[in-house]
C-alpha cells in the first residue's frame, strides 16, 4: 500500500483511540493537541474523514446523539492494518521530521538588530514556558486515567521544550 500522509495516520490513530466517534471528535482531538502542525480544522477533517471511508479503512454506522442522528466512525480491518503497519515502520524521514519555527527564525538573525532579536528571544521564551506548564498540568491531570504510553507522550512534549528553552538560552548568550 503507498504511504499516506501523517494526518491520515493520525486519524486513524485517533478513531481508533476513541472507538466508534464521530469526524468532531477527530477534529476536537486534533484541536487540543499540543502540536498546531497539522490542522484540526472542520475543513480539514471532516473531508479526510470521507476519504478515509472512501478508501475502506473506516466504516461509519448511524447512532442517536439527543435528537438528532450522527455518523459514528470506525477503522475497519483495512483502516487497523493500514495503522498497524505505520506505527511499525519508522524510516529516517520520520526521524527527521521536526518543525521548530523559532530555530528557522534564529538562521535569520542576521536580518534583524539586536533589539529585534532580543524581543524574539522573549516572546519565545514566554510562550515555551507557557507550554512546559501546561505540560506539566496535563501530565498531572491524566496520570490516572492515560496509557502509559499517552503519559510518556506527555513526557516528550515537556523534555523536548526544556530543551528548546535551554538552546534559547544559548541564543540569547550569542545575542549578547
Amino acid at each position: 500500500m503507498k504511504r499516506l500522509s501523517h494526518l491520515v495516520y493520525l486519524a486513524l490513530g485517533v478513531i481508533a483511540s476513541e472507538g466508534p466517534c464521530t469526524a468532531y471528535t477527530v477534529m476536537q482531538s486534533f484541536k487540543g493537541s499540543s502540536s498546531s502542525y497539522y490542522s484540526g480544522s472542520a475543513g480539514a477533517i471532516y473531508p479526510l474523514v470521507g476519504r478515509l471511508k472512501s478508501s475502506g479503512m473506516i466504516s461509519a454506522r448511524t447512532a442517536k446523539a439527543g435528537k438528532r442522528s450522527v455518523k459514528k466512525y470506525q477503522l475497519t480491518k483495512k483502516g487497523e492494518k493500514a495503522l498497524s503497519d505505520w506505527v511499525k515502520s519508522l524510516d529516517e524521514s520520520d526521524v527527521d521530521f521536526t518543525v521548530d519555527l523559532i530555530r528557522s527564525r534564529v538562521l535569520f538573525f542576521t536580518k534583524l538588530n539586536k533589539r529585534e532579536r532580543q524581543s524574539l528571544i522573549k516572546k519565545a521564551r514566554k510562550n515555551l514556558e507557557e507550554r512546559i506548564a501546561t505540560h506539566q498540568v496535563k501530565i498531572k491531570e491524566h496520570r490516572k486515567d492515560a496509557t502509559p504510553w499517552q503519559l510518556l507522550t506527555y513526557r516528550n512534549l515537556l523534555l523536548h521544550d526544556k530543551a528548546r528553552l535551554k538552546w534559547l538560552d544559548e541564543v540569547e548568550t550569542a545575542v549578547g
